[in-house]
């Protein structure tokens, strides 16, 4: 067994320094594998409607949004290539929070994660004869990671899970699955995923949960992946690129002062960081933090939204939207599929809050003249006290 991890062990990094410059390389280079399998994400050029943070945003046209496109491979190449990149990961974190604040469906829990691991990283490299920092800047990527499982885990506790997302997602290998069971599997991957990100930050216990990482994500690339269900491929390199960053960042790991990383007074950007993944996904159990956000992918408990419509208001419908609807007998309407929609234009989910699905369902009452017969049914997802309640949703409804 040494012998065959010998050639895998030289190709990590050995210290802190060598493993921040690993990441400086791995990070944008995961974000391009991201983004060359979404391209259309990024571009304005297309039928799904793009939904700013500010309204008043305008819409960049093309050649504009080429160019940045062109400049987001250009920064990361940069970043990936040069000793000092510090600038240029700057350059790139601002292109892409940019770009973000032009179109909330390009908030994917991959590019939230690669930003503010960049972020990091971009503070770790301001000083590179200053090896606490360099220490402090590892144990924040450390800590970034953990937590990803660990709230990852805790978004799996809920009804939806055990009766849709997970029979959904083992049903390649598992069939025939006593109703009563659903409840004791779904608790048990839920613990374990929570548990595996505590395990992380605990010596004792590293090992253990690098090994769990490691077959998760191995397992999740064989349920979904081009030899499974060719699900959602815009997550696959995601997979990779999280036993890439587990096995480099706590393989032979020195301990993690988890309350260290919170006392030392790290840079802005990385208390920051700390903020956005200890804190703020908590409160996605108040509905008060976006759930993607808060990394509830695959966890079930989001909102989901569905766009009805009448034969006459289906009529006016382009061509490219027309390919995502159905017909609902039990409405006796159509129904547009906003997450086929998103799937199909842009090759990524669609962004699962309210506000997204309003915007969508209003750029499908513009496209058939503010029909009476388009209604957007907003299903709440569970939160921590109850469950949001459903709300409903006509034209008139998205007038100025």
């Amino acid at each position: 067994m040494r012998r065959f991890l010998k050639p895998v062990n030289s190709l990590l990094p050995g210290n802190d320094r060598d493993t921040i410059a690993w990441l400086k390389a791995a990070v944008p280079a995961a974000l391009l594998a991201g983004v060359l399998l979404s391209p259309r994400l990024w571009l304005s050029a297309r039928s799904f409607p793009l939904v700013p943070v500010w309204s008043w945003l305008p819409v960049i046209e093309s050649p504009f949004d080429d160019v940045l496109s062109a400049a987001l491979f250009a920064l990361a190449i940069a970043v990936m290539w040069t000793r000092r990149p510090r600038l240029f990961i700057i350059a790139l974190i601002g292109l892409v929070i940019a770009l973000g604040l032009f179109d909330q469906s390009r908030w994917q829990p991959w590019v939230y994660q690669y930003t503010v691991m960049m972020m990091v990283i971009a503070a770790g490299t301001r000083d590179e004869s200053d090896s606490r920092r360099e220490k402090l800047t590892v144990d924040v990527c450390r800590v970034i990671i953990a937590s990803i499982y660990f709230w990852s885990g805790l978004q799996k506790i809920n009804v939806d899970f055990v009766t849709s997302t997970l029979p959904w997602l083992l049903a390649p290998v598992v069939r025939n699955v006593p109703p009563f069971v659903w409840p004791y599997l779904a608790a048990t991957v839920a613990v374990i995923e929570a548990g595996t990100g505590v395990g992380l930050l605990i010596p004792r216990y590293r090992r253990l949960a690098v090994m769990l990482a490691v077959a998760m994500h191995v397992f999740v690339l064989a349920m979904v992946g081009p030899f499974g269900r060719s699900w959602n491929s815009v997550i696959w390199p995601w997979n990779i690129a999280m036993i890439a960053f587990v096995v480099s960042l706590f393989r032979n790991a020195d301990p993690v002062s988890f309350g260290g990383v919170i006392a030392t007074r790290a840079a802005a950007l990385q208390q920051a960081a700390l903020v956005l993944f200890l804190v703020m996904p908590a409160l996605s159990f108040f509905n008060l933090w976006d759930s993607y956000l808060s990394f509830s992918l695959y966890s079930g408990n989001v909102n989901h939204g569905d766009i009805y419509l009448g034969a006459d208001a289906a009529e006016h419908l382009s061509g490219d939207l027309y390919n995502y609807y159905t017909e609902e007998i039990r409405r006796r309407q159509d129904r547009i599929n906003a997450t086929a929609w998103s799937f199909g234009d842009l090759n990524v989910p669609v962004y699962p809050e309210p506000r997204i699905y309003k915007a969508i369902a209003a750029s499908i009452c513009s496209e058939t003249g503010n029909s009476p017969d388009v209604v957007l049914v907003v299903h709440g997802r569970q939160t921590l006290v109850h469950r949001e309640d459903e709300r409903t949703y006509r034209c008139r409804d998205f007038r100025n």
